[in-house]
């Protein structure tokens, strides 16, 4: 990876050896690893109980460009719509002088090929504001005159078919998203409506550190993917880890709710969890309010803690303690939690070794609480006020 001043760029001028760690694009409804045969969609999924998976979607964009002339490669990821930025590189065709000027442009991976003939340029991305399209553009600027021949190869993978799927023959499919993106070719607003909308997101949610860029460059990459993978609509995103019961149905442990006007009964619940025991000892049972009972154990038996449990009583839970109680957790628990188990603040893969899934949006998740909820001991306290609204208390209890 290259130094890049600007902290949203990404640039390198080689794949990592793991392909697995190619950076996936994605706009909350499709998304793909560049280069890869393979995309999924949002609600596509095969296979039965525990065997339930993404559906795995042939990827029309898989291909890559190739020159027949040896050539120099470089890779870019480009997270934000920066400035304007312009490229000497001259080049001469017909004798006449041209310049040619690039906009930093959002959410988009680029694979420059610099040859001795031509300079060839490829764009991807997963359109922002149009789901259901996505896009490959290539670019070509010559570097010889007009009438000798300049030769760029597009090499795809493309297959069309799929395990999980099985495809029948069809006509041709024209019309809605076909017809949308057509027309936005026709009227130049491809490329800017996309870029449009990621500035507009970018507006609505940034963390950037100062005094380290390489820590600030991980912020912003893991800003990216989680924002890539949500669709644009007006929710409320909630960060917790409640598994509960209301009126005979369970609610699932996670990372994140997407709040809406019909989640309110979750936003209750939170409020109304409210722990009666203060504890000190290393095994104890707490009682909460709507005589719900959880057991906590300090005392393990031998066998590892697969992942963070009691200590969430504190964080994200915000259960009232004693920093006594608080740290009596942390440190019993250090200990006893399996090293490789699922690495819930490890940033790119899901294990340790890199194995289990990797771009690990719920790694990076807890990455970004460590470094906004920990570092800063900044809070989001939330009150229900009726069905529709709630009330956001924002405590910042240190600074850095």
């Amino acid at each position: 990876m290259s130094c890049n001043l600007d902290p949203y760029i990404f640039t390198t001028d080689t794949l990592p050896s793991d392909l697995r760690f190619l950076p996936p694009l994605a706009n909350g409804l499709l998304g793909w690893k560049v280069f890869n045969n393979i995309m999924h969609m949002g609600g596509v999924y095969n296979g039965e109980a525990g065997q339930c998976h993404r559906a795995d979607v042939p990827c029309p964009l898989a291909v890559k460009i190739e020159t027949e002339d040896p050539a120099q490669h470089s890779y870019t990821l480009d997270t934000h719509t920066g400035s304007l930025s312009k490229c000497k590189g001259l080049f001469r065709a017909c004798s006449l002088v041209f310049f040619s000027v690039f906009f930093s442009s959002s959410g988009i991976f680029s694979h420059d090929l610099r040859s001795s003939t031509v300079t060839a340029s490829q764009s991807l991305y997963s359109h922002r504001f149009y789901p259901n399209i996505l896009v490959m553009e290539v670019l070509l600027e010559r570097h010889v005159t007009l009438e000798e021949p300049v030769i760029v190869n597009l090499v795809s993978s493309f297959t069309p078919q799929s395990k999980d799927i099985q495809f029948e023959c069809s006509p041709d499919y024209k019309g809605g998203s076909y017809d949308e993106g057509l027309n936005l070719m026709a009227t130049g607003n491809l490329r800017p409506s996309h870029e449009k909308a990621w500035k507009e997101l970018w507006l609505q949610s940034k963390v950037e550190v100062t005094g380290s860029q390489t820590l600030c460059k991980a912020v912003i990459g893991c800003m990216f993917y989680l924002l890539s993978a949500f669709p644009l609509l007006s929710s409320w995103l909630i960060f917790s880890n409640i598994r509960h019961q209301k009126n005979g149905k369970k609610l699932p442990s996670a990372s994140t709710y997407l709040l809406t006007k019909s989640c309110s009964t979750i936003l209750s619940l939170m409020a109304t969890v409210k722990v009666c025991a203060s504890y000190t000892k290393p095994q104890r049972r707490i009682k909460h309010s709507d005589n719900i009972q959880m057991f906590c154990w300090l005392s393990h038996t031998g066998q590892p803690v697969k992942q963070a449990d009691t200590v969430m009583l504190g964080y994200p839970l915000g259960v009232p303690m004693s920093p006594e109680v608080r740290r009596n957790d942390l440190e019993a628990y250090e200990p006893v939690t399996d090293p490789n188990g699922p690495a819930m603040t490890w940033v790119w893969s899901e294990s340790s070794d890199g194995s289990g899934a990797v771009n690990f949006l719920t790694g990076m998740g807890g990455f970004l609480q460590a470094v906004l909820f920990g570092y800063t001991g900044f809070r989001l306290v939330i009150y229900p006020a009726n069905m529709f609204s709630v009330q956001i208390i924002i405590c910042l209890l240190s600074a850095l």
